[in-house]
């Protein structure tokens, strides 16, 4: 497990964001709500059986356990299949509310931008939205559906 970066320094004057892409959409995740980046080798993976396809698994990191999440069901109407051999994953912090310390895996982590560079259409919707040909979100806790927590129940199959 390797560290791209240090824990992010949520006091800054000005409000910057960390972006990502999840196949075409490009992620906008406040730096308010994100506590650290991570790479992390797919063996690593501990699956969760019998929890919805938008729970990957949890890997082991610094004495914590941390559920990972993709956001291929919610956004893309899909589920995410592992297939490289590392995973990119945006750790959120305490302002994430109940998802602090879950990881978001995406696919491509792009870089920072300040406030005064990203669309101020971002800031009016819940949806992704498309500018200029571009597909793009700006990430909100909320977008995960209380019920991707709840583990389905293992039914036996009828002989």
């Amino acid at each position: 497990m390797s560290i791209l970066s240090s824990p992010l320094d949520t006091h800054q004057e000005q409000e910057r964001f960390i972006l990502a892409k999840l196949e075409e959409i490009t992620l906008f995740f406040p730096s308010t709500l994100v506590t650290e980046i991570l790479t992390v080798e797919t063996v690593q993976l501990l699956p969760l059986p019998f929890y919805p396809e938008g729970v990957l698994g949890c890997i082991h990191h610094r004495g914590q356990i941390i559920p990972l999440v993709s956001l291929y069901e919610t956004l893309l109407g899909k589920p995410r299949y592992i297939s490289k051999e590392k995973l990119k994953i945006v750790r959120l912090n305490e302002n994430s509310g109940n998802l602090r310390g879950v990881g978001i895996v995406v696919d491509l982590l792009l870089g920072s931008q300040g406030k005064e560079q990203i669309p101020p259409e971002l800031y009016t919707t819940d949806r992704v939205i498309t500018l200029n040909g571009q597909k793009m979100y700006l990430f909100q806790s909320q977008v995960l559906p209380d019920e991707l927590w709840q583990p389905r129940h293992w039914r036996p199959s009828s002989s």
